[in-house]
């Protein structure tokens, strides 16, 4: 499960991500990769 804090970063970087799509795509494509580099690397915090 994801603390709250965890949920809320994550909207708050999709939100942020999507404003950026709307404004530049190579920088969303860079954004992109690294959330999802971070939340992988929360997740295998996650999973023991």
């Amino acid at each position: 499960m994801l603390t709250r804090r965890e949920k809320f970063l994550i909207f708050v970087t999709a939100v942020a991500v999507s404003y950026v799509i709307m404004n530049n795509q190579e920088t969303a494509n860079d954004i992109y990769d690294n959330v999802c580099c971070k939340i992988r690397k929360i997740k295998e915090k996650l999973t023991p």
